[in-house]
């Protein structure tokens, strides 16, 4: 008596979808860390690109006056590829945030100075983008990294608890 086994058993088909479900997991795992990598490899890269954009307008006019994101966008400091399309006054991140341009006089220093100003970023690339070596020849760079419901809150109990 001859015994021929046709296909698979339950057992080894059942295993086989395990071990494919793990590498699945592990795959789409690593995927996640890569997209976020990539993102905050972006924005740290626009993030220098408007520095040393704004470090040589300031070299040319001398000053910061007028310089906001509208003028910016304007002359070219902030890359295309962060403005909204059909609005040359507002810039975006790669996390769908605003990218601000501020300038004042340090009251401390009586300095101009600029800041960089960005929002709705997630924890991870607010930590890492606060903790980078953004390797600006001494220049200190201050990011005001926005959270919007902190900065909601805030905004509440500085008006007293009315809008």
């Amino acid at each position: 008596m001859r015994n021929s086994e046709q296909g698979r058993s339950m057992v080894e088909m059942i295993g086989i979808l395990a071990v494919v479900m793990v590498l699945t997991v592990v795959a789409v795992g690593y995927f996640n860390k890569m997209i976020d990598k990539y993102r905050i490899n972006t924005i740290r890269e626009q993030i220098t690109e408007v520095v040393l954009g704004v470090k040589q307008y300031f070299n040319r006019a001398g000053n910061y006056r007028g310089l906001d994101t509208e003028s910016a966008i304007g002359v070219g400091i902030i890359p295309k590829n962060m403005t909204i399309e059909g609005d040359d006054s507002q810039a975006r991140t790669i996390y769908g945030g605003d990218f601000r341009i501020e300038t004042m006089i340090d009251p401390i220093t009586n300095r101009p100075v600029f800041m960089v100003i960005i929002d709705k970023l997630p924890k991870q690339a607010a930590l890492d983008l606060s903790t980078a070596d953004w390797q600006l020849g001494g220049d200190l760079l201050q990011l005001d990294l926005v959270n919007n419901e902190e900065q909601a809150a805030i905004q509440e109990e500085v008006n007293g608890g009315t809008k």
